[in-house]
């Protein structure tokens, strides 16, 4: 079986002058990258799904241009969606030195390929549980102001030197199979739009929300998260909290719906 694999990110990548409460002005504290795996066998029907939707809601489905409960319903209906999730969240107070001495106008760049290389690590843990070929996924990020090569040839470098046992599960994952398209030439962008926003409004305090991370959307899709096929846990497989949720500081509703991630819900 063959699978398109769709990329979009939320937040921001901006490392200067992050916002330390909600309260304060700057960057946001957190980026987010939502991932979904879709069959080319349900692409069609895929489309024809999101095409109703936009016009039963009369907007684009572009989350940032949609009110609460129009991604309220987009969430609960994609959740019927042959489609599995995947995300990743980064709190960037948690980066330490990491990357110290790298030129300012290349920052931006290679906190988003480190971000994106645990998603896809995500992604190549399943592919090589379900023996998926590299050849049989293609690959398709929101298209921005992004130097992609410099992505590619950074995944890369990781699959001929792995550092870590986890970052095998690149080998799965074919660099030349990724693309960059705008959400206006693949629809489909809608639903990692969708995820990234989802896993974003998880964790997200702001003066907005008046410091209240909201949960709803994930609520709606969690069930279509990838999770270990022996445990049930979602943590680790199709939801990673990069340093961990009490590294990062989370609490209160946020921190609990985090915990949730690792709980085990098989025998």
């Amino acid at each position: 079986m063959r699978y398109v694999f769709l990329v979009d990110e939320s937040g921001d990548q901006g490392l200067r002058k992050v916002r330390e409460s909600f309260s304060d002005r700057g960057a946001s504290p957190y980026l987010t990258l939502g991932g979904v795996l879709i069959p080319e066998t349900h692409i069609e029907a895929t489309l024809s799904w999101l095409g109703n939707l936009k016009s039963r809601l009369g907007k684009e489905l572009h989350c940032a241009e949609l009110n609460h409960f129009q991604t309220a319903v987009f969430s609960r209906e994609a959740a019927s969606i042959k489609m599995l999730a995947f995300g990743v969240i980064s709190k960037k107070s948690t980066l330490g030195d990491y990357l110290e001495g790298t030129p300012d106008e290349d920052i931006a760049q290679d906190y988003y390929n480190k971000c994106s290389h645990y998603l896809l690590e995500l992604l190549g843990q399943f592919m090589s549980h379900h023996n998926v070929r590299s050849e049989d996924v293609s690959i398709i990020f929101e298209r921005k102001n992004h130097n992609y090569q410099r992505l590619r040839s950074y995944i890369s470098a990781i699959r001929k030197s792995p550092k870590d046992p986890r970052a095998a599960f690149l080998q799965r994952v074919d660099p030349l199979a990724i693309t960059d398209r705008s959400k206006a030439e693949e629809p489909m962008l809608a639903l990692a739009d969708l995820v990234a926003f989802a896993t974003f409004q998880s964790v997200n305090e702001s003066r907005r929300n008046y410091g209240l991370p909201e949960e709803r959307y994930m609520r709606e899709l969690y069930k279509r998260f990838w999770r270990c096929p022996d445990t049930g846990q979602v943590a680790h497989f199709g939801l990673k909290y990069i340093k961990g949720p009490i590294t990062m500081g989370l609490s209160g509703q946020a921190m609990s719906f985090a915990m949730k991630a690792y709980k085990k819900t098989a025998d």
